[in-house]
């Protein structure tokens, strides 16, 4: 029952505290224990399960979201990706520099094809170790291309399985990897309970600290998924870049109109899509530029 229903969510207080919860994640429950509503204690060597409960509404523990079953592995899929990704960049990144190294100017993408290698091989001092390095390194990109196209495939396969999906890339802005790696990374809507959480965790939301009603400082959350906040940035300035749409008229409008900073206005459209999105996994509903409006309204 409690595979089927419910998920875990570990807490620590960097001291070795030794507590689980275990979280239902059916929003029709209605359950109620020491002020958290569908939130169960398992501990193991600690009796006070209430004292736990009132440090971690403190904010004196920390809350670790464990994903489970097939949703874990598409989770891991979709980094492995990314990592193939940058890890292509990075031997590209290499190739281009021993030409640079040796006087001898690399732009396009040409010095990567396997066809144009004997031309660019030429260029080069025809010192056998240099060129050893240089064959390495294309057997490497070979690699690592390979390894990119055979995660994506898998990924593709996989993402038939989570409908949301597919209702992401009919957004302006969001393409097939920024779907699917939000998808992956935020696992279910129901891990937040308001948009603004959903923001903090993607690095996209206001830290205030304030004392007697003033402000002091406010700055974006620091403790926040990496990747998340760059598939998010990327749709975001994909969504500007594009044909009309509602995200990119915002832009112009906040930027134009009114005077904002560029890099304040996509942040605030990069929040507005996050909200868009997790509405729409939410409630179960495609997109819509109404759907927008609804999850935008009462941002700030």
């Amino acid at each position: 029952m409690v595979k089927e229903e419910f998920k875990d969510v570990a807490f620590h207080d960097g001291d070795g505290l030794n507590l689980m919860l275990i979280r239902d994640t059916q929003p029709s429950r209605k359950v109620d224990f020491h002020g958290y509503k569908g939130i169960f204690f398992l501990t193991f060597g600690f009796k006070d399960a209430l004292k736990l409960a009132q440090l971690a509404r403190g904010g004196y523990i920390k809350e670790i979201h464990h994903p489970i079953g097939q949703r874990r592995r598409f989770r891991e899929l979709m980094i492995a990706y990314h990592d193939a990704v940058r890890s292509t960049t990075r031997i590209k990144n290499k190739i281009k520099a021993r030409f640079r190294q040796n006087g001898i100017q690399c732009t396009g993408t040409t010095v990567y094809s396997e066809k144009h290698r004997e031309e660019w091989k030429g260029k080069l001092p025809q010192e056998a170790t240099l060129l050893l390095i240089l064959e390495g390194l294309w057997r490497q990109l070979g690699q690592s291309e390979q390894t990119e196209k055979e995660l994506l495939a898998a990924a593709k396969a996989q993402a038939k399985h989570y409908p949301e999906i597919k209702h992401f890339e009919a957004i302006p802005g969001i393409g097939f990897i920024s779907a699917a790696t939000i998808s992956a990374i935020l696992e279910t809507p129901y891990r937040f309970s308001d948009k603004r959480k959903v923001w903090m965790y993607a690095g996209l939301g206001l830290m205030k600290r304030s004392s007697g009603g003033k402000t002091y400082s406010e700055k974006l959350s620091t403790d926040y998924n990496r990747l998340l906040k760059y598939s998010i940035k990327q749709a975001a300035e994909a969504a500007i870049q594009a044909k009309d749409n509602p995200f990119r008229r915002k832009y112009l409008d906040m930027t134009l109109l009114h005077g904002i900073a560029p890099h304040r206005a996509k942040l605030t459209i990069a929040r507005d899509m996050l909200a868009t999105m997790w509405a729409m996994w939410r409630k179960g509903e495609k997109y819509s530029p109404e759907i927008r409006e609804k999850a935008a309204c009462k941002q700030g």
